[in-house]
């Protein structure tokens, strides 16, 4: 076991500065004895609504030596991405059910079950595979899984033609019967995940820490001092960039708040340049910061939730996202869907960034990390559920393979994605849902 300079071996991975009712989990430092194992292995799914234009998406060979127009934004991971064509998702189909493809596209994009098709509290549908994931591996952390959005959404009442709410607005279910609701608030994540100086304080102490803008890290100051001086300088400077990390988020989520007091309505921050980028980026971020301190190592992120029609005039759009993605082959909405999906690049550009510069072991945290990111429609005109919009990103150290296109010569389960990702995850999965077998992803 590694020791420190004062001849004090550190706890285990979750060390925790302590302060008052708090408690701030740390990344891995060198001293921290791991008797040899190496850093875990994470997976993150990411889904987008509304499918993409896909003759903008598509890559032109098995190479990715020269990026489709969408996935110009990703030029910097070019060698940690594997994208995928020909993916579906049978249970996504209409069949007997007749409309309401956006409600299927979410609720089977991570279960590949078909979902009941109903508006009432009778719901199900399957359970999703990164709960699949966190019943093998959430014992392992504080938290077993994180089920993250970028709109709110309820998930009782219709949404889509008959279909509950529960469908569109979320894609992790813990059972066929038990939607897992989202977590959309920064400020509440970062409370959840690093702790709130007001739960130590009373009313008054409380207003007078706001008034002052404490931060919940001046609250833990004496303990982090201590525990520097019983480390090595390389991890006396990974602590420091920890702490700086975490002080930096509560100022961006300080100044969020602040604009936000400032408007009458809230909801009106996610129609201004830049805003709904800043929600997805601060979300990142925080995930980032969760997975590097082995807070958790399952996690779902829903950009937006399915059918949302939310305009974007980050790319000169001000019709809705849903309504334009039915394009009727309109060139000026074809055009406009590619620059929404390429935007949506741009915000996964930044969360591999993140997840690239936080640093563990002998590499970085997304090495350890399978980001799987994609749609449940492909067309959204064609409202399809074949030929799906998938790529994956990082997982260097889990054996995944980067740098290419996966052409599949046929329709193949969506299933059979989910099945090769968990045994990355190194769950020994015979199947999954209705997978027929592992997907090759290795390298």
């Amino acid at each position: 076991m590694v020791v420190t300079p004062n001849n004090k071996a550190l706890p285990d991975r979750r060390t925790m500065l302590r302060a008052t009712g708090l408690a701030c989990a740390l990344p891995l430092l060198e001293g921290m004895g791991m008797d040899g194992a190496p850093p875990p292995a994470r997976a993150l799914w990411v889904f987008l609504p509304n499918g993409m234009n896909m003759g903008l998406w598509r890559p032109k060979s098995t190479s990715l030596a020269q990026l489709s127009p969408t996935l110009q934004p990703l030029a910097a991971h070019r060698s940690a991405l594997t994208v995928i064509s020909g993916l579906a998702i049978e249970a996504g189909r209409a069949g007997a059910d007749g409309a309401g493809d956006h409600a299927r596209a979410a609720a089977t994009f991570l279960s590949c079950a078909r979902a009941k098709k109903t508006d009432g509290a009778d719901i199900a549908a399957g359970l999703s595979v990164d709960q699949f994931a966190a019943q093998h591996l959430g014992a392992a952390t504080p938290l077993a899984s994180l089920e993250l959005g970028c709109e709110p959404g309820r998930l009782a009442g219709g949404c889509d033609s008959g279909y509950s709410c529960a469908y569109s607005n979320t894609v992790s279910w813990s059972s066929p019967t038990t939607p897992c609701a989202k977590e959309t608030s920064p400020r509440r994540l970062f409370e959840r995940l690093f702790g709130d100086m007001d739960a130590a304080t009373d009313v008054r102490a409380r207003a007078l820490a706001r008034a002052r803008k404490r931060s919940i890290l001046d609250w833990l100051s004496d303990d982090a001092k201590r525990l520097s001086g019983t480390l090595s300088a390389p991890d006396r400077a990974a602590l420091d960039a920890w702490l700086t990390a975490l002080r930096a988020l509560e100022k961006r989520l300080a100044a969020a708040e602040d604009a936000r007091a400032q408007v009458p309505n809230p909801e009106l921050l996610t129609k201004g340049t830049g805003s709904h980028a800043e929600l997805i980026e601060l979300m990142g971020l925080l995930l980032t910061r969760a997975f590097e301190g082995d807070q958790t190592r399952i996690a779902t992120l829903m950009v937006g939730n399915a059918g949302s029609n939310r305009p974007f005039r980050e790319v000169d759009w001000s019709d809705g996202h849903h309504d334009t993605s039915h394009h009727g082959k309109d060139p000026k909405k074809l055009a406009a869907i590619g620059r929404i999906n390429a935007w949506h690049m741009e915000r996964l550009a930044t969360l591999l960034d993140a997840l690239s510069a936080a640093r563990e072991a002998d590499g970085c945290v997304l090495d350890r990390t399978i980001v799987m990111m994609g749609c449940g429609i492909s067309d959204g005109d064609r409202h399809n559920h074949d030929d799906l919009p998938v790529l994956l990103a990082g997982g260097r150290a889990l054996g995944v393979r980067g740098g290419h296109h996966l052409e599949l010569t046929k329709p193949t389960p969506m299933a059979n994605l989910h099945l090769a990702m968990l045994r990355k995850l190194g769950i020994k999965a015979q199947s999954f849902a209705d997978s027929t077998s592992a997907l090759p992803i290795g390298a």
